[in-house]
């Protein structure tokens, strides 16, 4: 996994994302966004490893940014096992699914079943995504 920590001022309110997305574009672009913002990140591309690094940091991870369609193990299945392994608790950490494809009701309902708390499109404009990220991290 790639970790960036911001050398932007230390914020009170710090916090750790972690983006799991098997197109780099995508990694790199929400890499920058979020340390702008002032926050650490981890970048990994494929679920296997973030599952990996889930269980390595239990209670160091404050979002996760999931891809739903990646090789090994699609975004579903890492949902699956989060809740399974019981990775998430009391809402902690918060999970957006990252898609490039319009999701109907039946996928929206699944994957919050599963625990994920939103979706964030990948064709949303960068200033909208940043929102999406404040508000899960802060509740604002």
């Amino acid at each position: 996994p790639t970790r960036r920590s911001s050398d932007l001022l230390k914020i009170k309110y710090k916090k750790t994302v972690l983006v799991v997305d098997d197109t780099a574009f995508y990694r790199v672009l929400l890499l920058d966004l979020i340390t702008e913002l002032g926050h650490d990140v981890y970048t990994v591309e494929d679920g296997e490893t973030a599952l990996k690094l889930l269980l390595e940091h239990p209670k160091g991870i404050d979002l996760i940014l999931l891809d739903i369609q990646m090789p090994r193990k699609n975004g579903y299945k890492v949902l699956q096992e989060i809740q399974e392994q019981q990775l998430k608790s009391e809402g902690h950490p918060k999970i957006l699914i990252l898609t490039g494809e319009p999701c109907g009701a039946l996928e929206i309902k699944a994957a919050r079943k599963l625990g994920a708390d939103g979706f964030i499109c990948k064709t949303d404009p960068p200033d909208y995504t940043l929102t999406r990220i404040k508000r899960e991290l802060f509740g604002s």
